[in-house]
C-alpha cells in the first residue's frame, strides 16, 4: 500500500520559497534580468535558479518552468571582444572597492579607451589612484542630496545650456563619465565601470557572437538534457557600444528594424534557441515591460525579432 505523501507545514514551505528567492538574489544582474525577460516572452510559469556562486556542479544557469510542466535550461552569456575581457578580468580582480564613508553602494563608468582599458600598466595605477579621491566627493554628494545630478555628466562644450552643479567639474577631472547610487549593492561599495561611448564592444556579427559563445558553452547545454530539461536555449547580451555593421546595429537598435535587415543563421548545433538582446540593465528592479529593445530569437525557422509588448516578426515575413 502506498504510503502518503507528508503534507508540508507553512513553515517549510516559507522556507523553500526563500531559499528558491536567495538563490536568484545570488545570481549576477544580467543572469536575472534574462531570466525575467525570458519569462515574459514565452509566458513560463516561473525560473529557478541553477548554477549560483559557490556551487561546484557546473550547471546551466536556470530553467524556465512552462505552464504545461514542461522545463526549458537556459546558459546566459555576454559577448565581450578581447580588449573588454581585459578589463573585465581586471574589474573582477578590484570590484567591489571598500568605501567605509558612503551610505550607498555606488557604480562609477570610467572614460577609458579600450587600448587604456586592455593596459593593466594603465588601467590598475589609475583606478586605484582615482577611487579613493572619488569617496569624498561622492559623500558629499549622499550628504547634500546631489545623486541626481551627477548621473550622467554631460560634455560642458556640447550642453552649454544644461545646467549642471559644480561638483560634476570635480568629478569630470577624474574621467568619470557616470555615477549612480546602484540600490542592488551593499552600503559602502564602489563597482568601477567604463563608459559605454567611447568604445565598441559588441560584434561585428550577431551570427558570429552566438557561434563564438555555443563553443564554450555547448557541452553544459547538452547535458541538461539528462538532467530532464525539455529545450535549450542560449542567451547571449550584446552590450551597448558603436555598431561597426549593419548586423550590429540590430542588437543594439532602439526601434524593430526592418525585416530585410535579419542577420545571416547560425548553427545552433542542436540546441533549440538563441536570443540575443541589447545588454541594457536597469539601475533598479523594475517591470520587465521597462525593456525596449528589440529581443532577438534564433531557432532553426530562422531568426524572429520580438518588439514591445512581445510581438514577433519572424525571418518568413522578410522581403
Amino acid at each position: 500500500m502506498a504510503t502518503a505523501a507528508k503534507k508540508r507545514t507553512f513553515e517549510e514551505i516559507f522556507d523553500g520559497a526563500l531559499q528558491k528567492h536567495e538563490r536568484r538574489d545570488a545570481m549576477p544582474q544580467e543572469e536575472q534580468w534574462a531570466g525575467d525577460l525570458l519569462s515574459s516572452i514565452l509566458g513560463a510559469s516561473e525560473w529557478l535558479a541553477r548554477d549560483v556562486p559557490g556551487d561546484p556542479s557546473g550547471q546551466h544557469d536556470f530553467d524556465l518552468v512552462m505552464p504545461d510542466g514542461r522545463q526549458i535550461a537556459v546558459e546566459v552569456k555576454t559577448y565581450t571582444s578581447p580588449e573588454v575581457a581585459e578589463f573585465d578580468a581586471l574589474r573582477s580582480e578590484l570590484n567591489p572597492v571598500p568605501a567605509p564613508s558612503l551610505r550607498d553602494g555606488w557604480h562609477l563608468d570610467f572614460d577609458l579607451s579600450n587600448d587604456e582599458a586592455a593596459d593593466e600598466t594603465v588601467a590598475v595605477p589609475f583606478l586605484k589612484d582615482a577611487v579613493p579621491r572619488l569617496e569624498p566627493i561622492l559623500a558629499r554628494i549622499e550628504s547634500e542630496g546631489l545623486q541626481q545630478a551627477v548621473v550622467n555628466l554631460a560634455d560642458p562644450h556640447a550642453r552649454a545650456n544644461a545646467p549642471e552643479h559644480s561638483i560634476c567639474d570635480e568629478l569630470r577631472s577624474l574621467r568619470l563619465r557616470r555615477a549612480f547610487p546602484a540600490p542592488w549593492m551593499d552600503s559602502g561599495r564602489i563597482h568601477l565601470g567604463r563608459a559605454e561611448a567611447v568604445m565598441w564592444y559588441g560584434p561585428d556579427s550577431i551570427a558570429e557572437a552566438v557561434e563564438s559563445i555555443l563553443s564554450r558553452v555547448h557541452s553544459k547545454l547538452l547535458k541538461s538534457k539528462e538532467n530532464g530539461a525539455d529545450e535549450r536555449h542560449l542567451f547571449v547580451w550584446v552590450p551597448p557600444g558603436a555598431p561597426r555593421s549593419e548586423e550590429a546595429r540590430l542588437a543594439t537598435a532602439t526601434a524593430p528594424p526592418s525585416p530585410r535587415w535579419l542577420p545571416r543563421t547560425a548553427d545552433l548545433r542542436g540546441l533549440d534557441a538563441a536570443w540575443v538582446a541589447r545588454l541594457c540593465l536597469p539601475a533598479a528592479r523594475q517591470e520587465v515591460e521597462g525593456y525596449s529593445t528589440p529581443v532577438w530569437q534564433l531557432t532553426d525557422a530562422g531568426w524572429r525579432c520580438w518588439t514591445r509588448n512581445w510581438q514577433s516578426l519572424d525571418s518568413a515575413s522578410a522581403s
